[in-house]
């Protein structure tokens, strides 16, 4: 009886400790550690390929030390847009919220930089005009019955000068909120943040929602199974920007229990519209605005357009409705293409800088030895020109205003090379020697002092079209074609989180992840817990079975390598499907049923030892 007995409790015992394992999983603290196991398994997850098009162009350390501190003026942003136009970028994400109006602001760069340039080049070209004058009139170039003619010529002159440095100086205050939007506008693939809120919202936010509910949506989806968002709402940037900007997308983002980020909500259903998250907003418009069928457990895309052909991409949703990401295993910074955004706004202020040097070197009284002036001035009317179109092309915003402004600015920059290239320079030093050797010797050193500041002058000019060259070439070459994602990222920035790799992750980053996660189509899925609760039972129960036959050694060999077995099997299927079953109740239940069975089982064969000795 007592065997009977004790069969029963061998076989009986299991089954509790695999039920006791599979109710673990109603424990909050249970499931979290089995997110710390997936994210074991997820290091040993070979690395997520990164998609070469998307870049990150952070507003850093190096931007706030060469700029100044931040929040910048937007009219920065809007040069840094207007630099990604000329650079040939296809996406610009703005990871930044612009809920509230922002002052006007002066422009000091423009101030201190162009504007002073311009008119000390202006008033040293007036100078020098009237110095020519005079200079004639004393060597009896010009008669003196012929001076009131080129005194009229010297005021029409300055009359031309003042007015235009007028309007310049106008430039000087800006409109930062509508600069900016018109620059979105301008750009084209402009995406600017919504916020998702579950409380009542102030009546200004309620009164631009319906200005984020008329154009935000993405009208090609349809929605199947998929229970309305709980939101109330969500915050709009002001209207100056969001009525600029091509679309907008959601930035919330879920935190697992344990504080680190693992997931992300694609869509957000609202009013039965389909409303998208910031990366994934854009990103649809990369992959050629494919259909949208929205299911609780996944995305469908139809007919996506990917680099190696159109096809369905389905993307598994959790039981929440999330997309795990596949995250990089490496830092913000080693992670992706990283462009410090000040960049952009070097590349911006090259046309300025180069235009100023031009203005300084125009104004040089050695062209009066040279009829190379109409090459320098055609490269100033080439700038104003451009800088015309610009303008026309941020108030109007139609792709062919865009359009010829680039172009006019590229036209530019040819001309700009052409008269470098023209060979001037050398002949125009050579002809100031031939005019320094024919004229008194007393005179050398004005010629040899003109000269020289000719020559400093021309080599500015050179060096800055030279570096600008450069740098639009290393820009291009990395910027052409790219999902480009703005945000601030210095070591200012609060907005850091955790994902299963590393502890302080920019959080701009997250974006990255999630688009590079569907460009790739390395998707991750979390089989459901009751699945692992149900296999922790099963093998707890089927563990008597397999080893009752076998002695004691053999029974804790076996469990040993049943275990590793189970868990390199848990690990394969992860490896080779991307599919998460929750492995530690089905792992640790059978672990323990094999020690309880071999325990018990030694216990009583020890006791029906002794019994027998006793016996006899």
């Amino acid at each position: 009886m007592q065997k009977i007995k004790a069969s029963i409790l061998l076989f009986t015992i299991p089954v509790f400790i695999g039920l006791a394992f599979a109710l673990l999983y109603l424990a909050p603290a249970w499931q979290n550690l089995e997110r710390r196991a997936y994210d074991l398994f997820l290091n040993f997850k070979p690395s997520v390929k990164e998609d070469s098009s998307i870049i990150l162009l952070d507003i850093d350390d190096p931007s706030i030390d060469a700029i100044g501190s931040y929040p910048w003026p937007r009219a920065l942003i809007a040069r840094g847009l207007e630099a990604l136009s000329e650079l040939g970028a296809s996406y610009a994400i703005f990871d930044i919220e612009y809920l509230e109006k922002s002052p006007m602001s002066v422009d000091s760069n423009y101030l201190q930089g162009a504007l002073k340039s311009d008119f000390h080049a202006s008033f040293e070209e007036i100078g020098s005009n009237v110095q020519d004058v005079f200079s004639a009139l004393n060597n009896r170039q010009i008669a003196l019955s012929e001076a009131g003619e080129y005194g009229v010529a010297l005021v029409e002159m300055i009359d031309d000068t003042r007015d235009e440095l007028y309007k310049k100086t106008g430039l000087v205050a800006i409109e930062n909120d509508s600069y900016l939007g018109k620059a979105m506008r301008l750009f084209g693939n402009s995406y600017t943040t919504l916020n998702m809120q579950k409380t009542v919202m102030s009546e200004v936010f309620q009164e631009r929602e319906a200005l984020g509910k008329e154009r935000f949506f993405y009208p090609k989806t349809k929605i199947e199974n998929v229970a309305a968002s709980g939101t109330t709402g969500f915050l709009v940037p002001i209207p100056e920007i969001s009525s600029m900007s091509k679309n907008a997308g959601f930035t919330n983002v879920e935190i697992d229990t344990d504080g680190v980020r693992r997931r992300l909500k694609l869509v957000e259903v609202i009013e039965n519209k389909a409303f998208l998250q910031l990366a994934f907003s854009p990103l649809l418009r990369k992959l050629g605005e494919p259909d949208l069928l929205i299911h609780s457990k996944k995305i469908e895309l139809i007919a996506a357009k990917y680099e190696d052909g159109i096809k369905n991409v389905s993307i598994p949703l959790d039981s929440k409705g999330m997309m795990l990401i596949r995250w990089p295993k490496k830092d913000y910074l080693d992670s992706f293409t990283h462009i410090p955004f000040h960049r952009l706004l070097d590349y911006r202020a090259g046309g300025e800088e180069l235009v100023t040097h031009l203005r300084l070197l125009r104004a040089n009284q050695g062209w009066s030895l040279s009829p190379g002036l109409a090459a320098i001035d055609a490269c100033l009317y080439a700038w104003t020109e451009a800088e015309e179109l610009r303008q026309n092309a941020l108030d109007n915003g139609g792709p062919q205003d865009r359009a010829d402004w680039i172009q006019a600015s590229s036209e530019f920059w040819d001309k700009c090379n052409a008269f470098l290239g023209s060979g001037l320079y050398d002949s125009i030093l050579a002809l100031f020697d031939m005019a320094r050797d024919a004229d008194d010797a007393a005179h050398a050193p004005i010629y040899d002092s003109i000269k020289d500041d000719f020559s400093r002058l021309y080599k500015n000019v050179e060096n800055s079209y030279n570096n600008h060259i450069k740098l639009e070439t290393a820009l291009k070459e990395r910027l052409n074609n790219a999902y480009c994602i703005i945000g601030w990222t210095s070591t200012g920035t609060t907005d850091i989180g955790v994902n299963p790799f590393i502890e302080n992750y920019v959080n701009v980053g997250t974006h990255a992840a999630v688009a590079n996660t569907i460009l790739q189509q390395d998707f991750l899925r979390e089989a459901p817990l009751w699945i692992s609760a149900i296999l922790a039972v099963i093998f707890a129960a089927a563990t008597p079975l397999g080893i009752k036959r076998l002695n004691i050694n053999l029974q804790i060999i076996s469990g040993l390598v049943v275990t590793l077995v189970l868990l390199l099997l848990f690990y394969g299927i992860f490896h080779f499907t991307g599919v998460y079953v929750a492995f530690l109740s089905p792992v640790l239940a059978v672990f323990i049923s094999f020690l309880f069975y071999s325990l018990l089982s030694f216990i009583l064969s020890e006791r029906e030892k002794s019994f027998l000795r006793k016996a006899f």
